[in-house]
């Protein structure tokens, strides 16, 4: 080849042409995680514990937010201006991580109580057992109570699912029966202070304690079915008796533990499914990204491929059986709720100790 050959010059062009495509691809992808960064940053500094109002902190917030933006764009040192980004970044982060959870609240009094477990050789008893009745979200008698429950006397678990129309996005909680005794309810919640309202945004941002509310079915289920207006599906668990027996002695110690000491809730690391996971075969699906373990409402879907739902229906079929909702024709029979949003119960499985498949052989269901 000798000078000003074309295909020299192809290759010289070409080169040129990549470099270009990786500056601006290193360009875009830096500029995306310090956005990414600065959006989070500003965001925990509004929703922070700052002693000062919050509409400061989110004048602050933006303020930083703005100067920053300015320095990247007008700055000649831009390697300078994201080198003190750096040092800003990571003061916020390791603030974030120091703000200490509390039980020491002005809180909401539907989580005003926290309860705690006491064991007795097999006998149980549950403090601060909730039972509210409500007539709406917000007009309710309050009743605190305190239960006792025979652990010989254990049978099953239904894994309970409230949809407030998201259908993606629910509420699941755990329901334990005991002979004779009834059922005993597990629903992890966000600790709302008296002024707080839910916020997904904030639920990333230590702005809720996490609760474990342990209450009766009337108050769990009936609340969301009468006063929220929440579609409430009851799947019946399929489980060993071993398996039933760890799972609940289990939930037992997460309430305890958090009543020793107080934790923050997540929207999306510490939540409702992720704390109340019933079988351990989910945690494999996190380690395989199946998305169905984020979004919660196809959490049926995914215990009943494993298996873990006692029912010979399809999956269609089953859904529509275990609809609560449909067996309750008028809220003065909240009495008799657990017993009337499961009218399938006599076609199900007697008991966990009984060996699998966990069916009448007659039966549909």
């Amino acid at each position: 080849m000798t000078k000003g050959d074309p295909s020299l010059d192809g290759q010289s062009a070409s080169r040129s042409l990549w470099r270009r495509l990786l500056w601006w691809i290193r360009y875009v992808l830096l500029g995306v995680c310090f956005l990414s960064l600065l959006g989070w940053s500003s965001l925990a500094v509004a929703f922070s514990n700052l002693p000062v109002g919050e509409t400061s902190r989110q004048f602050l917030a933006g303020a930083v937010a703005t100067t920053f933006l300015a320095l990247i764009v007008f700055s000649k040192r831009c390697w300078r201006v994201l080198g003190l980004f750096a040092l800003y970044f990571a003061s916020v982060l390791t603030w974030f991580f120091l703000i200490p959870p509390s039980h020491d609240r002005v809180w909401g009094p539907e989580v005003g109580k926290l309860s705690h477990i006491e064991i007795e050789d097999d006998l149980i008893t549950v403090h601060n057992l909730r039972n509210f009745e409500y007539s709406s979200v917000t007009d309710f008698t309050e009743r605190w109570e305190e239960r006792s429950y025979d652990l010989d006397k254990l049978q099953r678990m239904d894994y309970i699912i409230c949809d407030w129309g998201l259908g993606d996005i629910v509420h699941s909680m755990l329901s334990f029966e005991f002979e004779d005794d009834g059922y005993l309810c597990f629903s992890v919640e966000t600790r709302k202070e008296s002024h707080e309202s839910y916020s997904t945004i904030r639920g990333f941002f230590r702005q809720f304690e996490l609760i474990i509310v342990v209450g009766a079915e009337r108050d769990l289920i009936g609340q969301r079915i009468f006063a929220r207006g929440e579609d409430v599906y009851v799947y019946p668990a399929k489980l060993s008796k071993d398996e039933l027996d760890a799972l609940f002695m289990e939930q037992v110690q997460r309430v305890n533990q958090l009543a020793e000491n107080p934790k923050w809730y997540n929207t999306l690391t510490t939540n409702c499914l992720t704390t109340l996971v019933f079988d351990r075969s989910v945690d494999e699906r996190l380690m395989k990204i199946d998305h169905r373990v984020l979004l919660n409402g196809r959490s049926p879907e995914m215990y009943y491929e494993g298996g873990r739902i006692d029912t010979k229906l399809s999956y269609p079929d089953a859904k529509r059986t275990f609809q609560a909702n449909q067996y309750l024709q008028e809220v003065g029979a909240i009495e008799d709720l657990s017993q009337l949003i499961r009218p399938w119960r006599a076609f199900v499985s007697p008991s966990v100790s009984q060996s699998h498949p966990n069916h009448n052989a007659e039966s549909d269901y």
